[in-house]
């Protein structure tokens, strides 16, 4: 109802909670259309715990009711019938992702488990279905849904503020992912609204970019090599044809590092790629090396201006990603050696303070292009980063 978190927490008088506070809560939410009459808004139903929580006390029926009411509200103070009224329900359901990461404990169920286990919703309300942080889909229409007039949609991050999954600093979205995702989604009838988590836009081009073109004309991403497709014709209309097909080889190269863990779950303990096994460690960090002088090699061949464009979107994130991969990597190895007393201890831990040193550097270097333009924008933590 158009109401924020930080509002909650500092107007609201009383409670964030429908059964002991209902009279403070319903002018709360009220006050939150008043203000926005003019506005061209998409109200969002339902009601969540405080702080974009599982609320503790809610259930299907108390939902139900909020709904009922905030429709009603909705439709005495715009004036309209409710059906003229641009509405929907995001069904978050934190307690199913909470349970698939830790099976054993018991969580406080949430909107999309109430919907699972039969809320009644009225039928003109457009269903969101979210991602489970991380850019998989938890869920999407099933066969007795796909009737329903109001439709269905999805709510997909390619940002992350909340824990376990964070991610914020630098774009690390495997755009086939996306891709496959969507499409799914859109096949399975999750097409009435697509609503993105972005966060901060600058790092986050290309996917933005990838998503949108994928709204504007599904029909152009109907094979597996649309994406690639996509990725060259954008690459040609941003640095020329002459480096399109490289750039396409080098996002997909980089996509496929990516997700295998990223930047932010790094600094889980132990570390996520084995450093004396299988040469686990070093086969993953030697895919980012050998990445690097590729797309050097593309960065040195464009001219000034395009190289600036390029370094931003492009470089920086092959090198600044390498740089934090290869400083885990060897720090986890400067840990086991100085357990085995290795006399090479200190020389991996020399590495370790050149390798942060390094991304210092490449962050300086990203603040200071353009006479500072973008400066601040790669100040997120990153490195021992875990929660927002």
């Amino acid at each position: 109802m158009t109401r924020q978190s930080k509002e909650q927490e500092t107007i609201l008088k009383g409670g964030w909670d429908w059964i002991d506070n209902k009279g403070a809560i319903k002018d709360f939410m009220k006050e939150g259309v008043t203000r926005t009459k003019t506005w061209d808004t998409l109200y969002t139903l339902g009601m969540r715990g405080l702080g974009d929580v599982a609320s503790p006390t809610s259930n299907e029926t108390v939902e139900e009711e909020i709904v009922d009411w905030q429709r009603s509200t909705l439709s005495d103070v715009l004036e309209k019938p409710i059906t003229d009224i641009q509405q929907t329900m995001v069904l978050f359901d934190v307690s199913n992702l909470s349970r698939r990461l830790s099976p054993l404990t018991n969580y406080l169920q949430e909107l999309g488990s109430y919907y699972q286990y039969g809320m009644q919703l009225p039928e003109d309300i457009p269903l969101i279905f979210p991602d489970d942080n991380a850019g998989s889909l938890m869920r999407l229409p099933i066969a007795n849904d796909t009737n329903r007039s109001g439709g269905f949609g999805i709510y997909y991050h390619i940002d992350m503020n909340a824990p376990p999954r964070c991610y914020k600093w630098i774009n690390t979205i495997q755009n086939i992912k996306t891709w496959h995702q969507l499409k799914l989604g859109y096949e399975k009838n999750a097409s009435k609204i697509w609503m993105v988590n972005v966060g901060d836009i600058k790092p986050l081009e290309i996917p933005t970019a990838h998503i949108m073109a994928m709204a504007y004309d599904i029909t152009q991403f109907q094979t597996v090599e649309s994406t690639s497709e996509w990725m060259m014709k954008w690459a040609a209309r941003q640095f020329g044809p002459s480096v399109a097909n490289v750039t396409n080889a080098i996002l997909t190269e980089y996509g496929r590092l990516i997700i295998r863990r990223k930047y932010e779950q790094l600094s889980t303990t132990p570390f996520a790629f084995d450093v004396v096994n299988y040469d686990e460690a070093e086969s993953s960090l030697n895919d980012w090396l050998n990445l690097v002088p590729i797309t050097q090699a593309a960065y040195d061949s464009l001219d000034p201006v395009t190289a600036t464009a390029f370094f931003e979107i492009v470089l920086h994130p092959v090198l600044a990603g390498s740089i934090v991969e290869n400083l885990y990597e060897k720090y986890t190895r400067n840990q086991l050696y100085a357990k085995q007393k290795r006399t090479s201890t200190n020389v991996m831990g020399l590495q370790v303070l050149s390798l942060f040193a390094q991304d210092a550097a490449i962050t300086q270097r990203f603040h200071t292009i353009l006479n500072g333009k973008w400066n601040h924008m790669m100040d997120q933590p990153h490195i021992g980063y875990t929660t927002w």
